[in-house]
């Protein structure tokens, strides 16, 4: 629990459970019969081509699709009235039309047996009533349908950075359009993805700050920003899964700010240094929020 309100996964707290919208599965009411669609792979798009007047194809690169998850499940009430009652919160909390919500999970195999989610909307949902619900019991079982289909940890990595220390010199020219002063401090953080898949991530830069830039040092990428921030001012930066964007002041769109040969990025598996830059020698921060990720 978190200053009174309860987070999404807050409810799990031991393996084969899982979460949705603040009802917990696993234990009793609501035992879980079978999961699938976690531990697969899902659908892929690919872009290969066929040669012509060739054998076999061109290679092209290959997308995950969305994620569909089924859950089988079965109550077993102290009363067909409390069964009822069961079966008609359950109801409450799958109706279809919602927005993406957190659908968080704890079981062995699947993202390392961390607890992990994976936002998703219901589609589908049998209930059927049969003679067993007679004696107190229910089984049935929902579909979820996530149109991102990686499987996320539930912790959240931030990590902030200030510019490197000048340790005087002439400016030195690098490979992104700025010039930085010379280096005694790094200005660098590793970021550590424990997952098998790339993971989005999203980060801020605080003010103040002139022609930002932020570097994958370990793949040779970055993402630079033709702005000027001046103190208290921050600019947001989100990679996706949905949309990337950048926010000024939590508002105005700088997208086209964005310098030419920035490239978006998600972290690989395993460690990534990050390392942040500027034209000049300020007070400015970066601060780098992350996820692992998993395919299944």
């Amino acid at each position: 629990e978190r200053s009174g309100v309860m987070a999404a996964g807050d409810l799990i707290t031991a393996d084969w459970q899982m979460e949705w919208r603040g009802l917990l599965f696993g234990p009793n009411p609501y035992g879980i019969t079978e999961v699938q669609g976690l531990a697969d792979l899902p659908g892929l798009v690919t872009a290969d081509r066929d040669r012509l007047r060739a054998h076999g194809q061109i290679a092209g690169d290959d997308f995950l699709t969305g994620r569909t998850v089924e859950v089988g499940f079965r109550i077993e009430g102290s009363s067909s009235a409390d069964t009822f009652d069961q079966a008609t919160a359950l109801a409450a909390v799958t109706a279809p039309g919602e927005a993406e919500s957190p659908l968080v999970f704890q079981i062995p195999g699947v993202a390392a047996g961390t607890k992990a989610y994976l936002n998703a909307r219901v589609r589908a949902r049998s209930l059927p009533i049969d003679r067993l619900y007679q004696v107190s019991v229910l089984g049935g079982r929902f579909q979820f349908y996530a149109t991102d289909p990686r499987l996320y940890s539930l912790v959240q990595s931030t990590q902030t950075v200030s510019l490197p220390t000048a340790g005087g010199g002439l400016p030195v020219e690098v490979d992104v359009p700025a010039t930085l002063l010379a280096v005694t401090d790094s200005g660098s953080i590793l970021v550590q993805n424990n997952g098998n898949f790339r993971a989005p991530w999203s980060f801020r830069i605080n003010g103040p700050a002139v022609n930002p830039t932020v570097r994958n040092v370990t793949e040779g990428l970055y993402l630079g920003f033709n702005i000027t921030l001046a103190a208290g001012e921050y600019l947001d930066v989100a990679t996706g899964p949905t949309q990337r964007s950048v926010i000024l002041n939590g508002s105005e769109s700088r997208y086209y700010t964005l310098q030419a040969g920035s490239t978006w990025w998600d972290f690989r598996p395993g460690e990534t240094e990050v390392a942040f830059r500027a034209a000049t020698d300020t007070a400015a921060t970066l601060t780098v929020y992350s996820r692992s990720a998993w395919s299944a």
